[in-house]
């Protein structure tokens, strides 16, 4: 390796170019820092803002605040941050004719901040550091690393080829990095596979929905509708002036199999209606309002992988966690892996090491990523998962029996319990969000292990801090 450290960002998604930034602020904060080079490799002519509504929760916002993007994000959330507990997610009983009912409003430290991805990828494009080269149209095709060589060969689809010293995928489910990483025949970690859900996505614009539907909730909150099989989720995006709305229909018996025809295509309206006939108005004004086109995904996930790093390359973002969206955690983990990744190779305690060997290094910063992200990823992956068996009365709950004190209502005292124990598995389901250690304790414990490996003093003793 040269003096200068290139890294190459295979996706320039909400994950590669949090990664790029990050990379770009933290190394040149230190005057000890690697020297660092960043190529970004986006496969489309430009960045794009596939999707539409992204949630972010306390541990995001705890990083987007370490690497200075807090005052940007706020800027074009529907409602600025507030670290006292404020309202989250309401749930509703939604799948019968009469009105539905709230049964169950999720509180946690700074809510729900709702945002549209297209907010996002422009705050970070517009912050992407002088020493980041982006490149448009380049697509990987394969990668190859040897033992005996210290770089990384990376071949484009267009024929065109070049070297780096690490190599990070942050391209997607579709991930070519993760494919070439799992070539030796475990096709259950290169290929993702359906998760037996399809979610048919859409906006509305707000005026529209409250003239339909004077004082809707999803308008003013972050509303989940739930029903057997299927559920909706509708929030305010785009500081109040549009409404996200996915609608989920879901075919548990299929979850693990291989969806064969397009995952992304369009549906007209009346065909998502007749999967909601005999719901509640309030759902019904969501489709009523609809577009006539609606796009129609289904839902892929990865399965949870036996590793995130293999020598100097690493997975970030949905190459390595795919997940369901159902905690609205896809783009937030993805950040948290950025935060981490950067932090561990921008370190001056890389090229501080008694050992001269800065390949050797590398490895062991990208293995202590890994050793950090991966449990907590593939934590909240699951999580995703049971929460959208949950939500949609398919997840197996000790239920206790109807007794007196249960108030009746037009479903019945059990539905009532029911909907009971469905509340406290979500409070369960969602304490990672607000409980636990924070991304400052997770980068403490990567750096104490970083100096430990490497045979250094940094002076953390037993409590630690989050700096430098």
């Amino acid at each position: 390796m040269s003096d200068t450290l290139r890294i190459a960002i295979i996706g320039g998604g909400i994950g590669g170019l949090t990664l790029a930034v990050a990379l770009g602020k933290l190394s040149q904060s230190s005057p000890n820092s690697p020297n660092v080079k960043v190529d970004l490799y986006e496969s489309t002519p430009k960045f794009t803002t596939v999707g539409a509504g992204i949630s972010m929760y306390t541990r995001t916002w705890r990083a987007m605040q370490l690497l200075g993007l807090d005052g940007d994000v706020a800027k074009v959330a529907v409602q600025p941050p507030d670290e006292e507990e404020t309202e989250g997610t309401f749930y509703r009983k939604s799948d019968q004719l009469a009105d539905g009912y709230n049964f169950y409003e999720m509180k946690m430290p700074f809510g729900a901040i709702t945002l549209h991805r297209a907010d996002i990828v422009s705050i970070l494009h517009s912050n992407l550091p002088s020493i980041c080269t982006t490149h448009f149209n380049k697509k990987l095709s394969s990668y190859s690393s040897s033992p005996k060589s210290n770089f990384t060969e990376l071949r484009f689809t267009d024929g065109t080829t070049t070297t780096t010293d690490v190599l990070i995928g942050a391209d997607g489910i579709h991930s070519a990095v993760r494919s070439g990483m799992f070539s030796g025949g475990e096709k259950e970690f290169a290929e993702p596979v359906w998760s037996g859900t399809i979610a048919y996505r859409y906006l509305i614009p707000a005026k529209k929905l409250e003239e339909a539907f004077p004082g809707h909730q999803g308008l003013t909150k972050q509303m989940a509708y739930l029903g057997k099989n299927k559920h909706a989720v509708c929030y305010p995006i785009s500081q109040g002036t549009q409404a996200n709305v996915v609608l989920f229909v879901s075919q548990p018996h299929l979850e693990g199999t291989h969806y064969e025809p397009a995952w992304v295509s369009e549906v007209e309206k009346d065909f998502v209606g007749k999967e909601f006939v005999g719901w509640e108005k309030e759902v019904q004004a969501l489709l009523d309002c609809a577009p006539q086109r609606i796009m129609k995904w289904a839902i892929c996930v990865v399965n949870p992988l036996p590793k995130y790093v293999e020598g100097r390359v690493g997975l970030l973002g949905d190459a390595a966690h795919a997940m369901t969206p159902h905690f609205g955690a896809g783009a937030g983990q993805a950040v948290e892996d950025a935060y981490i990744l950067s932090r561990l190779l921008t370190h001056p305690l890389l090229s501080s090491a008694p050992s001269s060997d800065i390949h050797r290094n590398l490895e062991i910063a990208l293995k202590i990523y890994e050793t950090v992200r991966r449990p907590v990823a593939q934590a909240i992956t699951k999580g995703a998962r049971d929460a959208g068996l949950l939500y949609e009365f398919n997840l197996p709950l000790d239920v206790p029996e109807v007794g007196t004190e249960v108030q009746d209502g037009e479903d019945g005292g059990g539905m009532k319990v029911m909907l009971g124990a469905i509340a406290k598995k979500i409070y369960e389901l969602e304490e990672w969000q607000f409980k636990g250690p924070d991304v400052d304790e997770d980068w403490v414990r990567a750096k104490r292990m970083l100096a430990d490996h490497l045979g250094l003093d940094t002076g953390l003793g037993s409590g630690g801090e989050g700096g430098e």
